[in-house]
């Protein structure tokens, strides 16, 4: 997982792109996006496709504690 990115389209790009069915709230550009911050996804369903928000992030299944997502930006 890199340690950063842009996020630089507006949801009707990603709505033109990826032929997704609803957005969430107003997405808003980001240049310095990092693990734990709320980014939209596409996900998919057998009602088609969908973009969500989530925390961009690793946990492992062996974490105990969630914050550990945070020191494994450099997993492989």
């Amino acid at each position: 997982m890199c340690g950063r990115y842009t996020e630089y389209d507006s949801e009707d790009d990603l709505l033109e792109r990826y032929g997704t069915m609803r957005t969430p709230p107003k997405l808003s550009k980001n240049y310095n996006v990092a693990p734990g911050q709320i980014m939209p996804v596409i996900t998919e369903d057998h009602k088609g496709k969908h973009l969500v928000l989530m925390k961009w992030g690793l946990i492992p299944v062996w974490a105990k504690d969630p914050s550990i997502g945070y020191k494994l930006i450099n997993a492989r």
